[in-house]
């Protein structure tokens, strides 16, 4: 009888050990500067595109399924959409009007492969301010590049 209750107390045991298995995981690094500088250079490169009249240029900055919000108008759904509406843009554009961008925050997620990025932008003829606004950009990286996923302009509001 103690022979069976010893093994009885066995087989229990046997029954309670659980087998761990260890699994490793790469964490990857978030370098926030490097984010930013490449999103701050995607920026430089619309803002030449606009400012040389050069949608070829500008048109790299977006991905082929982007979209794009502007005040008052429907949303732009796709890079062929995008393309005409700044085409438009382009042809309306008095000569010596200027546009800069400046990007006031940039957010990652944690693998640096979506990111959000706020900012001002600026509309200027010579030296003179003629219009300004806030944007708002989601950038998602595609065969190791970011690319615009989704934008939207907001105009200031005249005083």
């Amino acid at each position: 009888m103690k022979t069976l209750s010893l093994l009885a107390a066995v087989i229990v045991m046997a029954a309670c050990t659980t087998t761990v298995e260890k699994t490793t995981t790469t964490e990857v690094k978030s370098d926030p500067a490097a984010v930013r500088t490449s999103i701050e250079n995607l920026e430089k490169t619309y803002a030449e595109g606009l400012n040389n009249r050069n949608v070829d240029q500008i048109m790299t900055y977006y991905a082929d399924d982007a979209q794009s919000y502007h005040q008052g108008e429907q949303p732009m759904i796709g890079k062929a959409a995008i393309r005409s509406a700044i085409e438009r843009e382009l042809a309306s554009m008095e000569p010596g009007m200027k546009i800069a961008f400046e990007t006031k925050d940039v957010i990652t997620s944690n693998d640096d492969q979506l990111v959000v990025e706020t900012g001002r932008f600026t509309v200027s003829a010579d030296t003179a301010r003629v219009a300004g606004g806030d944007f708002l950009a989601v950038f998602q990286k595609r065969d190791g590049k970011y690319q615009c996923v989704r934008d939207m302009i907001v105009m200031d509001t005249p005083k």
